[in-house]
């Protein structure tokens, strides 16, 4: 496994039908938006012409599934794009806090196994990726240079091609502050490549709303999940504001290191999702339906949630609401032991 990290409160730009999955900080994805192809890659933009009649969403640390259906509001027939973005993905061989699993050998892009269903049969969506620096596009002198977006595959072999590079095309990279030599050393003393863009991937395809027909869109994915170290003796301000970890999941944490030493810790695991994208639709989502699940009866949730979360299960909290509008986005925090 290679780790690679998120840029804090990144969010990645879409397009004329688009599914929006977004980041904050560490995790995260998102709900469906439309696009056009335009210069410079999607662009999001809003539709009138059609309304998200309802989302079921299933929200884990493992994984994340959605189903929309969409409702043609007018009758007529509207030919566009639907895309997802993934949150932006910083490349660095320095700094990293975030894991990714090994690329699929026949989708070297599909890093979080993204799929897609339409009215039940499989689509195979196309892959738009870049590499941006400061959000500038670089994504031509990495392949000027034949140097893969990623370095998935074998960070080994990706480290030793950009220090075999000639003078010329250091100069290149380090003047568009993709790769610097300056930053570490080899074991023989000599300069070393390190190497920081944000790599932007949108998974897309065409779709066609006609007529007053429904249409069934299934997608589903590994998210991109922080973690962290999570200490009951002395809980972070800024962990509490951003998933309003109450009085009880603290004491409830603090049960499960009694008897250890001041510094014991547990773990805990970062799940976002951008709800607001569904604004992108015409009106309200018609009904929404969410189900979180914990992955283990002893495992600890929590997040900041307006409503009431019922819980259906040992693992799982559900929450269904009519005529939806998402005010804010989904951020939900897993705290379990350290295995």
């Amino acid at each position: 496994m290679r780790t690679v990290r998120h840029r804090f409160a990144r969010h990645v730009s879409a397009a004329a039908l688009s599914v929006l999955a977004a980041a904050f900080a560490l995790p995260a994805l998102a709900n469906d938006s439309t696009a056009v192809i335009a210069t410079g890659g999607l662009k999001l933009v809003r539709t009138d012409a059609v309304q998200m009649a309802s989302e079921d969403l299933y929200v884990s640390e493992k994984q994340i599934r959605v189903r929309y259906v969409f409702h043609p509001v007018d009758g007529k027939e509207l030919a566009t794009i639907v895309a997802f973005p993934l949150p932006l993905i910083f490349i660095n061989n320095m700094d990293a806090n975030i894991g990714l699993p090994a690329p699929a050998k026949d989708d070297p892009l599909n890093l979080v196994d993204f799929h897609v269903r339409v009215d039940g049969k499989p689509v195979k969506p196309r892959i738009q990726a870049r590499a941006l620096v400061n959000g500038v596009d670089k994504t031509a002198i990495l392949k000027k240079y034949g140097i893969p977006l990623t370095d998935q595959d074998d960070p080994a072999v990706f480290q030793k091609k950009l220090d075999s590079l000639p003078p010329a095309a250091r100069a290149e990279l380090e003047d568009n502050k993709l790769v610097d030599w300056n930053s570490q050393w080899d074991e023989n003393n000599k300069p070393s490549a390190t190497y920081h863009w944000d790599l932007e991937l949108v998974y897309y395809w065409r779709q066609t709303f006609s007529g007053k027909r429904d249409v069934t869109i299934d997608h589903g994915y590994r998210p991109i999940a922080g973690a962290f170290f999570y200490m009951p003796s002395h809980p972070e301000p800024r962990v509490k504001k951003i998933y309003c970890t109450d009085e009880s999941f603290i004491r409830a944490a603090a049960r499960k290191v009694k008897g250890k030493d001041e510094y014991a810790a547990l773990m805990g695991v970062q799940v976002h999702y951008i709800l607001t994208t569904a604004g992108n639709w015409a009106g309200s989502i018609g009904r929404f339906h969410l189900v979180l699940d914990k992955g283990a009866p002893d495992n600890l949730i929590s997040l900041c949630w307006k409503g009431r979360l019922k819980k259906t299960s040992p693992t799982r909290f559900e929450f269904t609401a009519r005529d939806f509008t998402p005010e804010g986005e989904l951020k939900v925090l897993i705290v379990k032991d350290i295995r």
